[in-house]
């Protein structure tokens, strides 16, 4: 899994004796002991084929989907009125979690711009990175600046409008973060789609656009 969080979640599932446990769409590689005790009452589904035959191989006893990202559902009209209201921004002063840390991620923001030719680069800088001396050349790992781990449903839906407002000042959008490259998709950017160390982009895109978008 990518996030530990996840692995967690799991565990104390399997501790509290759930009677029933959905993992939403993941890329799913390792854990192979944490798989094999999850039984009937555990849904995984799995946003890439390799991710689905993994959990086949190491958790034959629960029930496995293929779906796409969550990502891929997003209506951006819709989330652009939310953002847009009162109650939103008063959900926000409220929001603790949301006030500790938007000002970083509102820094990183201004710092993020596409170059002359329109040209935006967001690329790792953690270990899932290709690139792990260092060298990006400047670019800047947006996502990374999100510190908010408790935000309610106005700072998820306030931070996904600031990235798609940052993406659309883009001709084309360089990286190799999957939730970079998808709302770029989404947005019907021109995108350049490095693929990560273990293949995440491209098994994502080959299940829900698949020949649509080129992956280096």
């Amino acid at each position: 899994f990518p996030s530990h969080d996840r692995q967690r979640a799991l565990e104390y599932c399997l501790v509290m004796n759930v009677r029933q446990c959905l993992l939403l769409p993941h890329t799913i590689r390792g854990h192979e002991q944490l798989l094999s005790r999850l039984d009937g009452r555990f849904t995984i589904c799995c946003r890439d084929l390799p991710s689905f035959e993994h959990v086949a191989l190491h958790a034959p006893h629960a029930k496995r989907v293929l779906a796409d990202d969550m990502a891929f559902s997003i209506d951006i009209n819709s989330l652009e009125k939310r953002t847009a209201t009162v109650r939103h921004r008063l959900s926000l002063l409220l929001d603790k979690d949301w006030r500790k840390n938007a000002r970083q991620w509102r820094l990183a923001l201004t710092l993020c711009n596409p170059d002359e030719q329109g040209v935006l680069n967001i690329l790792r800088g953690d270990r899932e990175a290709l690139c792990q001396d260092g060298s990006r050349d400047g670019a800047l790992d947006l996502p990374d600046h999100y510190k908010i781990k408790h935000g309610g449903r106005a700072s998820c839906d306030q931070v996904a409008f600031d990235l798609l407002r940052c993406l659309g000042r883009a001709k084309t959008v360089v990286t190799d973060r999957l939730h970079v490259a998808l709302p770029s998709a989404l947005l019907g950017l021109s995108l350049e789609a490095i693929d990560n160390n273990y293949g995440k982009l491209s098994a994502v895109f080959d299940l829900s656009l698949p020949g649509k978008i080129v992956i280096r």
